[in-house]
């Protein structure tokens, strides 16, 4: 039956009830929801990771896996959006005195963008909002490109300066190339822009640095701990400095975590150090 099985879910995600509608509980579990309500945002998460889930459990029937994974993305689902229309009542009833919509490690996937973007953009305080941060998500090509589109390049947004993508492994080479257009979007704001942990191979690398000799405003770029090569730091770097040259505005590149060669990481380290005027 439905019931015993949203029973499960409420059961496997460890007491975050508040997965499940209001209209779905009882007296006593609704307490206990808005007990959870009243705890600080960064106390609210996902108990379980992918990994653990039955759906790919040993102990799991095989016959059950695909009714279990069904119940999984809809868990998964509901929790996204709450936690989406949550920070969007914290954002709109704290007005000018919140500049930050942040949502980490929410399991935030491609199909939660539009919602993330209408949400935002709606906002009458919108104007107000410095920091985009979603790092730690399950957002892919196709998300990442809605999010610069229909919100980051908006005309409305051009307070916003800051976006954190950090953690998202599954943006890929579109994903990155979504993001090299939007860097030379006339709307762009984004003066820190973090990707570290992204899983970005050098394929990416090579496509990001051909955006950033045209990118209209950016002063660091966060690419730490991905699968950069060499030549794709290399690339990065020529592109950098040439931007530099250009606009006059130094971008600081940081690239700790890859795998490079300790000269390629010293030359991109020293040239940054040039750029700032700095004589060794």
């Amino acid at each position: 039956k439905m019931e015993d099985a949203k029973s499960w879910a409420r059961q496997l995600s460890e007491g975050c009830l508040h997965l499940v509608p209001t209209a779905l509980m009882s007296t006593s579990t609704r307490e206990i929801f808005r007990e959870m309500l009243s705890e600080s945002p960064g106390d609210i998460g996902a108990r379980f990771t992918s990994d653990e889930l039955p759906s790919r459990g040993d102990l799991t029937i095989e016959a059950d896996r695909v009714h279990i994974a069904e119940l999984e993305r809809e868990v998964r689902h509901r929790f996204a959006r709450f936690c989406i229309l949550r920070e969007k009542a914290l954002f709109s009833i704290s007005k000018a005195s919140r500049r930050t919509f942040a949502l980490r490690r929410k399991q935030l996937a491609c199909s939660e963008t539009p919602l993330i973007c209408s949400e935002i953009a709606s906002d009458p305080h919108v104007g107000n909002l410095v920091e985009l941060s979603l790092p730690g998500n399950l957002l892919a090509s196709s998300g990442v490109s809605m999010l610069v589109r229909s919100l980051v390049c908006l005309r409305e947004t051009q307070c916003l300066t800051s976006l954190d993508l950090s953690g998202n492994v599954y943006i890929g080479l579109d994903g990155v190339k979504a993001i090299g257009q939007a860097l030379t979007h006339p709307n762009w704001t984004i003066d820190k822009l973090n990707l570290s942990n992204c899983a970005i191979t050098a394929d990416a690398g090579f496509a990001l640095a051909r955006s950033l000799r045209n990118a209209h405003r950016l002063s660091l770029l966060d690419l730490r701990f991905n699968q950069l090569t060499d030549s794709a730091v290399v690339s990065l770097h020529e592109c950098t400095r040439d931007a530099t040259i250009a606009r006059g505005v130094i971008i600081t590149l940081v690239i700790d975590g890859n795998p490079i060669s300790q000269h390629v990481f010293q030359l991109a380290e020293l040239g940054h150090l040039s750029m700032a005027g700095v004589v060794l």
